[in-house]
């Protein structure tokens, strides 16, 4: 089993990030995102000033 572990998403500021290509390479068995990653219950993800 192989596994992938990531953190620290923040799309928003940091764009892009080819690391997320390496991890779909390496077809990871399941993916954890841990850390601050995306915060899906904030109203606008599009204007990262607003985080």
């Amino acid at each position: 089993m192989k596994i992938a572990v990531a953190s620290c998403i923040k799309i928003q500021s940091t764009n892009p990030q080819p690391v997320w290509i390496e991890i779909q390479h390496e077809r990871p068995d399941a993916l954890l995102l841990i850390g601050d990653n995306i915060y899906l219950n904030h109203d606008n993800h599009s204007n990262p000033h607003l985080w």
